[in-house]
């Protein structure tokens, strides 16, 4: 396991990430209840999207740059 893998928390598929303490706060005031929650019940749910969401985002960007370099090669 590198560095950058996380620690395991005893189920296979899951990996734990340590965030500091100011990140959790400001995620907590938007989405710590409720009536505010912009849609999500949990931290964990909303900082799961927000991964998945930026992960898209650059995924979209490495295509959208391989695509660029085809087209400098032809």
């Amino acid at each position: 396991m590198t560095k950058h893998e996380g620690k395991s928390i005893g189920r296979k598929n899951f990996r734990t990430i340590a965030l500091p303490k100011s990140l959790i706060d400001r995620i907590v005031e938007l989405v710590g209840d409720e009536e505010n929650g912009h849609g999500y019940a949990t931290v964990p749910e909303f900082v799961k999207e927000a991964i998945r969401m930026r992960l898209e985002e650059l995924e979209l960007k490495d295509l959208e740059l391989k695509r660029i370099k085809e087209q400098l090669n032809k």
